[in-house]
């Protein structure tokens, strides 16, 4: 396999029993490398069946070729009660604490965990700053939610404030 230049994975899901696949890893590199990054929903065209979406779960890096090795994408079709996932978040506005206090935005962590419908799984999250002040802070509890999505990480968890 790794010569014809493919790498295995495994595609497995609720309802289905896991089934062992080979991937392209540039293909699986650039979805990777995409602005949705792991969270990027794709289609495998699996023989004997139709095309099955899926989501990468789990995958390595090779230390020395940097590029990607085994994974095991999860079929998409089958997560209806919800999968969890990281996701990036970005502030918009320059926070007053900024510019009328001499302040420093500091931002505590970059992804919060949400579970969702596969396909309701956001790109990133924007969250307004403009409103801080020095000693202020944003927390994951503020993050706007909608459809199908939860807060997985702690809602009173700081995810950035502004300090002296």
């Amino acid at each position: 396999m790794r010569v014809s230049g493919k790498i295995p994975a495994v595609v497995y899901g609720a309802r289905q029993h896991p089934l062992a696949v080979a991937v392209s890893p540039k293909e699986l590199n650039r979805i990777l490398q995409s602005r949705s990054g792991h969270n990027t929903i794709f289609n495998v065209d699996i023989a004997g069946t139709e095309n099955t979406p899926v989501m990468i779960v789990d995958w390595q890096n090779d230390p020395i070729k940097v590029e990607p090795a085994p994974c095991g994408p999860e079929s998409e079709s089958t997560s209806t009660n919800g999968s969890k996932s990281e996701c990036r978040w970005h502030t918009t506005g320059e926070p007053k604490g900024v510019k009328q206090q001499d302040g420093l935005l500091e931002l505590v962590v970059r992804e919060v965990e949400i579970e969702c419908l596969p396909d309701e799984i956001p790109e990133e999250f924007i969250i307004d700053v403009t409103e801080l002040m020095l000693g202020q802070s944003s927390r994951a509890g503020e993050i706007p939610l909608s459809g199908s999505m939860k807060l997985v990480s702690p809602a009173d968890s700081v995810i950035a404030h502004v300090i002296a």
